[in-house]
């Protein structure tokens, strides 16, 4: 399957970042510039009331979070029962049973929940990203860019200064759109029945009807396209601009089976993209392989010999390496929420960014060092090993030349690698024998740098 490899001088240069940037960190605090930090707030019952002017960006968990001040940042908002009566200068990212929103979000609005409502004063500055069984935009009520929602319904009343793109199964239009809408309407027998199984709601529930409707104070500055069974219920007095386009979804009992030349072609194109992308891959490790044998012969010498004298302990020790991969990362994601929200409770604004940025540095680091050694190296190593192995029995004059092992092994391997299921099997047991090699590479030297470093004492 793949892999590929990188050298120990980056690890010392990555560190060598890592503390540079918390270096930069601290200096920064005991600079004078304005640092952003963050609020955590939490408990039954959270408000935010009209006098309160919050500086940083505001975390709440709560059953109710009431927002009626101002937050100068972005706003993360978790419970039962979310209203935003204020003003929010940024993003809003909101989840609960009901998501209310009556004042102003600078930026864009993404909410989930049971039921979302944008209120008749409600003013949204960007884009309004919606899930939720019922979805409701009051008359009044501005977003200023596009509404893109998923519910089991949604009444837009309001107005939405360009596009709308939903997906429901009761869709009602009765404000104004400035740009195109792009609905597509599904069918349930579930109806407001599916009320019934819910929690009861916090706010009152509109009754679309079923399908579309476009009602006759809706305006819609562009075209309206929509995927339906049935035609939309377009009322007298609504204004489309654009074309009106319904598009009607195949049912999978109407489809025509394919004859037996479709089929046959359709097999005849698989397997000729299965054999093209083969050879792709095997040309594309073809060129980074003699490149890696030009370049670095002795090292990827000491891994296949390694993996050849050392077969058993070389697959226990790749288990342990793609075990360890995944632990580190996992460690690696962990530790950096955890200093993040901890620098944040302490209103350590400047030292969050700092810790976001490294992690994000190291992660993306390690996961591209590891998918690029299992990815490329791996095969490469494999191949230097096969072809050695194969040459040396059978002229051993031939078995001097590094390219030509790479070569014939390189071969044998896409050749072996073709083979279905046997190539997924393969592709593992190439990768686990390559990175136990590294880790055998790797063991003494790091032994010995450390046996260099250790002080020594006069009896």
């Amino acid at each position: 399957m793949s892999s590929l490899s990188n050298s120990g001088a980056w690890k010392i240069k990555f560190l060598g970042l890592a503390l540079g940037a918390l270096c930069v960190g601290i200096l920064l605090l005991t600079a004078p510039p304005r640092a952003q930090a963050a609020d955590f707030r939490g408990g039954d019952r959270v408000v935010i009331d009209a006098a309160t002017v919050v500086d940083d960006d505001l975390y709440i968990t709560a059953r109710e979070v009431v927002i009626d001040g101002t937050v100068n940042g972005d706003l993360y908002a978790f419970g039962e029962n979310i209203t935003l009566n204020g003003k929010v200068e940024r993003d809003v990212i909101a989840a609960g049973a009901s998501v209310v929103i009556n004042g102003t979000i600078g930026n864009s609005l993404r909410a989930g929940g049971q039921n979302i409502q944008l209120g008749a004063q409600s003013k949204i500055g960007h884009t309004a990203l919606l899930g939720a069984f019922s979805v409701e935009t009051q008359s009044g009520s501005v977003i200023g860019h596009d509404l893109v929602l998923g519910a089991y319904q949604a009444a837009i009343g309001g107005a939405v200064r360009q596009d709308v793109v939903a997906g429901a199964n009761a869709i009602e239009i009765s404000g104004s759109v400035g740009r195109n809408a792009r609905v597509s309407v599904g069918e349930s027998d579930m109806g407001m029945s599916a009320l019934m199984f819910m929690p009861p709601a916090a706010i009152p529930v509109p009754n679309v009807p079923p399908g579309l409707t476009i009602a006759p104070t809706a305006k819609i500055g562009g075209a309206l396209v929509y995927e339906s069974n049935a035609p939309a219920n377009v009322t007298s007095g609504a204004q489309v601009t654009g074309p009106i386009t319904q598009q009607t979804p195949t049912p999978n009992e109407n489809r025509v089976p394919p004859t037996p030349e479709q089929i046959q072609a359709e097999r005849q194109r698989q397997t000729f993209d299965y054999f093209l992308n083969a050879l792709r891959r095997f040309i594309i490790l073809l060129l980074i392989g003699l490149g890696a044998v030009w370049l670095l012969p002795q090292w990827i010498g000491a891994l296949a010999e390694l993996a050849r004298t050392k077969p058993l302990g070389s697959l226990g020790r790749g288990v342990l390496m793609a075990l360890g991969y995944f632990v580190v990362a996992v460690m690696l994601v962990i530790v950096m929420v955890t200093l993040a929200v901890f620098f944040g409770i302490l209103t350590l604004g400047a030292l969050v960014g700092v810790v976001m940025a490294v992690g994000i540095v190291l992660f993306g680091v390690l996961t591209v060092g590891y998918w690029l050694f299992v990815s490329y190296v791996a095969p490469i190593v494999v191949s230097f090993l096969v072809g050695k192995a194969l040459l040396e029995r059978m002229q051993a004059t031939w078995a001097q030349n590094r390219f030509l092992q790479f070569v014939v092994g390189l071969i044998l391997l896409s050749l072996a690698l073709l083979i279905p299921v046997v190539n997924f099997l393969l592709g593992i047991l190439v990768a686990l024998f390559a990175l136990g090699a590294l880790w055998l590479w790797l063991a003494p030297r790091v032994q010995g740098r450390n046996a260099l470093v250790t002080p020594t004492f006069a009896g």
